[in-house]
């Protein structure tokens, strides 16, 4: 009987043993969450304060690529009509140099 209550003793003992390192090991699992958790919180926070500074360069660039926008749209605009013109004026000079080339004595 006697070797049976040490058995118990240490069963006991052992079983003690295992709640205690569990314990341990819950609240250290706890603690490493807590700070998994608060880590992950500081980088989203951090985050969202670059997406916000983000968000505030947006409409200032967006309007000024739509004012870019339409003066490059005014500036070709300018071009296909300056090119359109000396399109017209090498053709006038074309014609000019046909005109002149008629005219010119023919040699007999």
């Amino acid at each position: 009987m006697h070797g049976q209550k040490q058995v118990s003793e240490l069963q006991r003992l052992a079983e003690e043993r295992q709640r205690k390192e569990l314990g341990e090991w819950q609240g250290e699992n706890e603690q490493r969450w807590k700070k998994e958790t608060l880590r992950w919180d500081y980088t989203i926070q951090e985050q969202a304060k670059v997406n916000q500074k983000l968000a505030e360069r947006f409409p200032p660039t967006e309007k000024t690529v739509a004012l870019l926008q339409r003066e490059i749209e005014a500036l070709w605009r300018l071009n296909e009509a300056l090119g359109g013109a000396q399109l017209q004026e090498a053709q006038k000079l074309l014609v000019a140099i046909g005109a002149a080339q008629d005219a010119r004595p023919k040699a007999e």
